[in-house]
């Protein structure tokens, strides 16, 4: 009776870690999914507004290392690397009818590691869009932070899942490379959604 008790205690205690092990994981993609979600703010856009989906891309150039870390992220199976990236837009290049004829895309793009040394990247920059038309004002959302995790190791472009409807569109990030150095390493691309009226 006792062996039969232990042995039923041993199969208990097998399928409740089975269960929590399930769970842990699971938990953690709800987490890392929620993340990529930013809610995006809530603005009112003319009935009138017209749009165009611009080609957005890092601008050449290193970005700066925060903290005591090194500059090699190194991605890792069994671990995520944080990505965010902001961006505001600023219209430019009025001319004498009193319309802008460019848009600048400011932007912080920032890429941490979750394990030691941590290395922290962070490149701030200024991308002109390729503007093909003249406007009065810019319409909607005119800026915009979205965030997320890369699982394991990653050394090429990958699809960020950011909210739809929203400025940011078809992004997709680059958080690590093959070198000890990814300063010059790291990248985004992708489109932004501009409203405008003319």
């Amino acid at each position: 009776m006792i062996r039969k008790k232990s042995t039923l205690f041993a199969i208990f205690t097998i399928f409740s870690f089975i269960f929590l092990f399930f769970f842990m994981i699971d938990s953690g993609a709800q987490v890392t999914k929620a993340v990529n979600k930013v809610a995006p703010k809530k603005i009112a856009i003319p009935s009138g507004a017209k749009n165009a989906l611009l080609r957005f891309d890092k601008a050449p150039g290193p970005a700066s290392k925060v903290g005591n870390g090194d500059a090699d992220v190194g991605s890792k199976d069994g671990h995520q690397t944080y990505w965010e990236l902001e961006v505001r837009l600023e219209p430019t290049s009025k001319d004498t009818s009193g319309k802008y004829r460019g848009i600048i895309a400011h932007y912080t793009y920032t890429v941490k590691e979750d394990k030691k040394d941590y290395t922290h990247l962070v490149q701030t920059g200024k991308v002109n869009l390729p503007v093909n038309f003249a406007f009065s004002k810019l319409e909607g959302q005119i800026d915009q932070t979205v965030s997320g995790n890369v699982q394991g190791k990653q050394h090429n472009l990958v699809n960020a899942e950011v909210p739809t409807n929203c400025l940011i569109n078809n992004l997709s990030v680059k958080i690590d490379s093959n070198k000890g150095d990814d300063r010059s390493e790291i990248n985004f691309t992708g489109h932004l959604k501009v409203y405008y009226s003319e």
